[in-house]
């Protein structure tokens, strides 16, 4: 009898160490040993700094965007003893969740044994979690607050709008800080929500021997920024005067921008109770005219975990989509709800069950009616699902092809929409909520997904347009440029929206991520600053799209020479002086200028220069444009023009190189030359003059010896 062939080695299981501020010295003994035993250390550089030298495995710290990475960095590592760090709790808004998500049903499985416990034989890559204290854990041991009883938010990755939903009179709120300036941050945003009077505490590493604590209230919150690690505890206080609002289902009228389509505030109340909202469900809210009951669904109770309470509203108008969701500022954050345009009710619901062989996920529970092709008789019955009635026992899950990730298990449910008074009450088994009928669309006028370059403006948030803004809270993934683009922009983007910051990425994978998420079905806001109309590398990016297929449109922004000109007041276009504008740059190792476009030639036009990207090479503009200009023309010099750190520099072509290396200024800045930047002799404007003939204006209003 031939013996038993050998039982295959099991594989290393992946550690995963939480580490605090106190470094070595605070981890136990197991995590130590797990620590000095790896072949392979991977975490943040931060926490590989706070490891001895006996620590002697390879250091690899993680790439950015990190989740990507994660894949293809354990794959480059298997079969060696890997450990990953992760600050505090990994389990807690930490690297955990992503690597058990990553490595799928298994590891998840394994993340509970013991340290040192064996996997099982022929088992894939199992996770060893080897917890520390979390700075959530800390920070109630400092406050003495109970942890139960203390709501805890995280702004990392997250805009601060996320907060306003635990901003309640008495509340006690922890807030994961993103860095240094999340503090500033997060006391302008209490301001403007009338929470001034609440006490901030800003915890700095926490359990380490540079732990600090500052202290003040967001009306006179003055502190300068910091340690990036930091931890913000608010007591919250309303100010007098603001008026409470609630996560119970029956917002005021007046919360929400609409043009009168609006489920009035007693039947939303009505019509969540009979809904009964259960964690995992997704309401698709058709015939939504303002988004007023997905928003109060997704807003939820307080029980419904944040990433389960989810809802969209699918409108027949054009503008719907704009503005259905929309709550007026300063009453709540937005909650996780994305609007769509569906044409006719009859063809709303179609195509919402769908499966992809990628993401497989329950039927839900699906009422009778929904997309049942009912002809349309002025109503939309067929749209409708009747509130608590007759729910269909949830459809086996399946896979409809090789999944590649773990099922999601979110369950539907239909809000009936039919045509009538949005007063009518909500009764009986069968819940209905009545709306006026929308216009309909022309046949076959259907939602297109796309992707929408955005121009964020030169650098102050406000400086966006009222489109730019509208077009950004209205898409699911935002790629944007993290060097350049303001942070409060960001806090635009709906709840739940991915945001992917493309300042370490190439043009491959920027494309690829654009197209990746118009396969999904989502809009994607493409953020730019200044406008993408000039020097902003859009033009291959359309070129790469319209390969792809993928549909796209350009919103408008503020360039930053318009923001220079505003910041120098002076406008560059002066009667008799100079009426042209050249914007330009100079040549570069990696970008040369084309043939005829050098500074020395258009110099030769003495017109007024704009000069982008050009003021590391400052002394280059002053040596090729002197010949043409003179010593004496005027020049300046505007850095992050419109942001708080604005910086001008004015002179003459004899000194503002001077004036540019003594203020260090090497990027973000734009450079202007030209004589209309010192003029003030010139003619006034033919446009205003007395002389000019003027056509008479029959709206006119009269003059004091008429009688109206």
């Amino acid at each position: 009898m031939s013996p038993a062939p050998p039982a295959p080695a099991a594989p290393e299981p992946l550690s995963v160490v939480g580490i605090g501020a106190d470094g070595w010295d605070g981890l136990p003994a197991a995590s130590r040993q797990a620590l000095c035993a790896a072949e392979v250390l991977i975490g943040g550089a931060r926490q590989l700094a706070l490891l001895p030298e006996e620590c002697a495995g390879e250091r690899v710290p993680w790439p950015s965007p990190l989740r990507p990475a994660v894949p293809g960095l354990l794959a480059a590592y298997a079969g060696r003893r890997v450990c990953v760090l992760a600050s505090g709790d990994p389990m807690f808004y930490g690297i955990g969740r992503t690597l058990t998500e990553v490595l799928g049903e298994q590891a998840a499985a394994g993340a509970g044994e013991a340290a040192g416990g064996p996997p099982a034989p022929g088992a894939g890559p199992r996770l060893r979690i080897l917890p520390h204290p979390s700075s959530v854990s800390h920070a109630c041991a400092r406050l003495g607050w109970p942890l139960e009883d203390t709501e805890v938010v995280t702004l990392v990755g997250r805009p601060a709008a996320n907060l306003v939903r635990a901003l309640y009179d008495g509340r006690r709120v922890l807030v994961l800080s993103a860095g240094a300036g999340t503090p500033a941050e997060v006391a302008a945003l209490l301001r403007a929500r009338g929470f001034g009077p609440t006490r901030m505490r800003v915890l700095e590493q926490l359990g380490g021997p540079r732990e600090r604590t500052a202290e003040g209230t967001a009306d006179d919150w003055d502190a300068p920024p910091g340690d990036p690690l930091n931890v913000l505890a608010l007591d919250c206080r309303r100010a007098p005067g603001t008026p409470p609002l609630s996560t119970v289902p029956g917002l005021p009228d007046a919360a929400y921008e609409h043009d009168g389509q609006l489920t009035k505030r007693h039947v939303r109340a009505a019509t969540l109770a009979a809904l009964a909202p259960a964690p995992g469900e997704l309401l698709w809210d058709i015939g939504g005219g303002s988004g007023s009951i997905a928003v109060e669904w997704a807003a939820g109770a307080p029980q419904l975990p944040r990433r389960q309470r989810r809802a969209r509203p699918r409108t027949g108008r054009a503008d719907r989509p704009e503005r259905a969701g929309a709550r007026r500022p300063g009453t709540a954050g937005r909650p996780r709800v994305r609007a769509r345009r569906a044409g006719r009710a009859a063809d709303a619901g179609r195509g919402l069950h769908r499966r992809r062989a990628d993401r497989p996920r329950s039927a839900g529970r699906v009422l009778d009616g929904a997309a049942a092709g009912r002809p349309d008789r002025g109503e939309h019955r067929d749209a409708g699902v009747r509130g608590a009635a007759r729910r269909l026992v949830p459809a086996a899950r399946r896979r409809a092809g090789p999944a590649r990730g773990r099922p999601r298990r979110a369950r539907r449910r239909f809000h009936r929409l039919a045509a009538g008074d949005a007063g009518d009450p909500v009764g009986g088994r069968e819940t209905a909520v009545r709306l006026p009928v929308p216009d309909r669309p022309p046949p076959g006028d259907r939602a297109i997904m796309t992707v929408h370059f955005i121009g964020a403006g030169p650098g102050a948030a406000d400086l966006i347009t009222v489109r730019g803004a509208r077009t950004l809270a209205s898409c699911g993934v935002c790629l944007y440029a993290g060097s350049l683009v303001p942070r409060e922009l960001l806090a635009e983007c709906p709840p739940g929206a991915r945001l992917v910051d493309t300042a370490q990425l190439d043009l491959d994978t920027i494309t690829a991520e654009m197209v990746r998420a118009h396969e999904e079905g989502h809009d994607v806001a493409r953020l730019h600053s200044g406008d993408p109309s000039v020097f902003s590398a859009v033009a291959e990016q359309m070129r790469r799209l319209d390969a792809a297929g993928v549909p796209y449109d350009v919103v408008p922004g503020v360039p930053a020479f318009a923001a220079a000109a505003a910041a120098l007041k002076r406008e560059l276009t002066v009667p008799t002086v100079g009426q042209t504008v050249i914007l330009t740059r100079v040549a570069q190792r990696a970008t040369p200028m084309p043939e005829g476009e050098d500074l020395a030639t258009l110099g030769r036009s003495g017109a007024l220069l704009v000069l982008h990207l050009a003021a590391m090479y400052v002394d280059r503009v002053v040596g090729e444009l002197l010949p043409h200009y003179g010593a004496d023309c005027p020049a300046a010099v505007v850095a992050m023009a419109s942001r708080p750190d604005e910086l001008v520099l004015r002179g003459t072509l004899a000194d503002i190189a001077g004036q540019v290396k003594a203020a260090g200024v090497v990027r973000t800045a734009v450079i202007m030359v030209g004589r209309t930047l010192g003029a003030e002799q010139f003619r006034d404007s033919h446009l205003y003059s007395a002389d000019r003939e003027r056509p008479h204006l029959p709206c006119a209003a009269p003059s004091a010896t008429e009688t109206p």
